[in-house]
């Protein structure tokens, strides 16, 4: 069964376009990796710096190996160099009620 991930970012001042050109950018592999069922791109009303993914994967393993990806190709550490620090990320199962 899939699971969603769920992950807030709060960009720092002044970066939040340049956060919304990173994800732009970088979305399109995600998308392309195992397991990978989708993506989509979220803007806070209250406070347009934070920004949420919301992701879908086959599984919980799928998405920690899409991060060890990431991590090896040194995109997290550009990602945490335009964010206040690193964000929650939630794993959530769906309970079908």
């Amino acid at each position: 069964m899939s699971i969603t991930v769920i992950l807030e970012m709060k960009a720092k001042p002044g970066q939040v376009d340049a956060l919304r050109e990173r994800l732009s950018s970088d979305l399109p592999g995600t998308r392309a990796r195992p397991g990978c069922e989708s993506v989509t791109v979220h803007q806070d009303q209250d406070s347009r710096e934070t920004i949420v993914l919301i992701e879908q994967w086959a599984s919980r393993q799928h998405q920690q190996d899409y991060l060890a990806w990431r991590q090896g190709h040194g995109d997290i550490e550009r990602f945490l160099a335009l964010l206040d620090g690193p964000g929650p990320i939630r794993y959530l199962d769906y309970l079908g009620a």
